[in-house]
């Protein structure tokens, strides 16, 4: 799921320049999004896990602040000890709703182009799982900075952050991506991130991994990614692949 929040956060920024200064703090835009997410692995146990995820996210945005909540739908087949973005989850074939996550954010436009915008972001978790098996629990605060730079029709990007944890069962864990993505063609981009994730608990791996992705515009209002995820460590899935679907208005 790393790969579909943060070409999601990139992308957000990116639209939310498109309005321009002059409609700082003006009329409100709203983005509506979904998709599927689907991975497999053993994550070091004897038997796969497999997981699917589909989130429901409303964002709004008044440039340069912006806003947004996700709902996200949990099916999970497996054996104990499966990761959900480095936290240890554990079920059988569990399926339903998951932590509700609400974020904030403020975007920084640089003075000069020798400099990345940069975007602060506030997260926060609330134990909304139908089920123990779909969450670990716990309210939860991430603290979290983006960058990206154009180089022409290149763009690097990045955020690093920290989870903080408000009880017991997971410890505070860092995490960070990097990539860059080539915009081939006005409406269409490929790219491809790396992500770790530090563990929150002490029984399983940090998680590395590697995701080539592609976002695609249709019109003004439409968009969708497919990407797909390989795993390099055993706190990782083996792979994955997914898709992310965006309206706006």
């Amino acid at each position: 799921m790393g790969i579909l929040l943060l070409a999601g956060q990139v992308v957000a920024a990116e639209e939310s320049l498109e309005a321009g200064p002059d409609s700082r703090w003006s009329s409100a835009r709203w983005k509506f999004s979904t998709g599927f997410d689907y991975s497999k692995g053993d994550y070091g146990l004897d038997e796969d896990t497999e997981l699917f995820y589909v989130p429901l996210a409303v964002e709004v945005d008044l440039f340069p602040v912006r806003a947004k909540i996700t709902l996200p739908l949990l099916s999970i087949d497996g054996p104990s000890g499966i990761l959900i973005d480095g936290d240890r989850m554990s079920a059988e074939r569990t399926t339903g709703l998951g932590q509700i996550m609400g974020s904030l954010g403020y975007l920084w436009v640089p003075p000069s182009t020798a400099f990345p915008y940069l975007e602060l972001i506030g997260k926060l978790t609330a134990p909304t799982e139908t089920s123990r098996d779909l969450g670990n629990g716990e309210w939860a605060f991430a603290l979290q900075v983006d960058a990206f730079k154009d180089f022409g029709r290149l763009t690097a990007f990045g955020h690093g952050g920290r989870k903080f944890y408000s009880g017991g069962a997971a410890s505070d864990r860092l995490y960070t991506s990097v990539g860059a993505s080539l915009r081939v063609h006005d409406r269409v981009q490929i790219g491809v991130a790396y992500d770790w994730f530090e563990a929150s608990v002490d029984s399983v791996q940090d998680t590395h991994q590697i995701s080539p992705f592609a976002g695609i515009k249709i019109g003004h209002q439409f968009s969708f990614g497919p990407y797909g995820l390989i795993g390099l460590s055993e706190g990782a899935p083996d792979f994955g692949i997914g898709i992310s679907v965006s309206w706006r208005r």
